[in-house]
């Protein structure tokens, strides 16, 4: 996603990159201006818990 991004500042690391599990990580390279991070999300869970605030909220 990063890639060709360097001249914005964006350094990545490809040991961090391919490296990088499911956990949260910093994916640039030290003393990159722009740092990228990998913060885990569980969307699914964030839109069941909407939905179900929505349905019993219908009244």
């Amino acid at each position: 996603v990063c890639e060709g991004l360097e001249e914005w500042g964006i350094a990545l690391d490809a040991d961090k990159n391919d490296g990088a599990g499911s956990g949260e990580a910093r994916l640039t390279e030290e003393g990159a201006r722009v740092q990228v991070l990998v913060i885990p999300a569980n969307e699914e869970l964030v839109l069941a818990r909407e939905v179900y605030q929505k349905v019993t909220n219908l009244n």
